[in-house]
């Protein structure tokens, strides 16, 4: 089974997390071959991902974005998604052509369950499958498409992706059409692929944001839980119960760390109104005060580690 990610050193952290996840809830490790696609690693960012791999008595295949840097540094980056996104497209030709199918992963996920039945699932011809996206209704409309997946999981057909070249022409293709494209390659996937991609079950990847609730039901359903949005449950204001279920993952590997502290004054103010809603209104209460001197031009450091 041949999993894949695809991630730059701002997201190093967590590819590593859900690639533990991942390894954590396998129901044989033996069987998996995980694929890690970056950029620009550091040396230390590399020392922890073979301490992982050791955890699991496992070695990663390792690939360097530099092969494919000329035909990425043409594309565009959108809002929050660096064109680091667009590498999962050339996944037929970096990886081995003996590899005829991946599962691609976003580096913003939880694994919770085995993923063999996802591997094994019928595509029908197609040459790839995915989840109905969060915001599929808008998207659609202004794309005009039928259906609009989300790019955060695939299942791929590889050996069907090479037969056509679909990589050279999904590339062409972007290329001629990103005035149209609102979330990079998702929307180029959604595009070229209009009428010929595999819907897949939601629990493959259930969506979890900041501020929207989820039902029991999809809580106890979800296989991948996928944390989409710009807000992130590494940020201090990100606002879900589901949040601790990241924290527990993280923190068993090579890359633990502590949330990351405001930057601004509207990630300050979320995260004061997140501390409100949890009954820390001392907390809450310091967190404004910073925010109205920073108003009044005093020089406050919105960090809420500083003193």
């Amino acid at each position: 089974m041949h999993i894949a990610y695809c991630f730059d050193e701002s997201y190093a952290e967590h590819a590593g997390t859900s690639v533990y996840s991942l390894l954590k809830n396998a129901a044989r490790r033996d069987l998996l071959n995980i694929h890690l696609v970056s950029s620009a690693l550091t040396e230390a960012t590399q020392e922890k991902f073979r301490r992982l791999g050791a955890q699991f008595d496992i070695r990663f295949r390792h690939y360097d974005v530099a092969a494919i840097s000329d035909s990425l540094s043409k594309l565009q980056n959108y809002q929050y998604v660096s064109n680091i996104g667009w590498t999962r497209l050339f996944l037929p030709l970096l990886l081995e052509d003996s590899i005829e199918r991946v599962i691609y992963i976003d580096s913003d996920t939880v694994v919770l369950h085995d993923l063999s039945d996802l591997f094994h699932t019928e595509l029908d011809q197609c040459p790839v499958g995915g989840v109905i996206d969060f915001s599929a209704q808008e998207l659609q409309k202004r794309l005009g498409v039928g259906t609009y997946i989300n790019s955060g999981v695939l299942l791929m057909d590889l050996s069907e992706w090479r037969k056509r070249n679909l990589t050279a022409e999904l590339l062409d293709f972007a290329l001629s059409n990103l005035k149209k494209f609102y979330f990079g390659d998702q929307c180029a996937i959604n595009l070229y692929f209009e009428k010929n991609k595999k819907l897949l079950d939601s629990r493959w990847n259930t969506f979890c944001a900041s501020g929207y609730s989820m039902t029991p039901g999809e809580i106890s359903q979800a296989k991948i839980l996928h944390f989409i949005t710009g807000v992130k449950p590494w940020h201090s204001w990100f606002d879900h119960e589901l949040e601790p279920l990241y924290w527990k993952f993280r923190q068993e590997t090579p890359f633990k760390g502590s949330p990351v502290s405001p930057s601004n004054c509207d990630e300050a103010w979320k995260l004061a109104r997140l501390k409100t809603k949890r009954g820390e209104l001392q907390a809450a209460i310091d967190i404004y005060d910073r925010i109205l001197k920073r108003f009044a031009g005093e020089p406050v450091d919105l960090d809420t580690k500083s003193p």
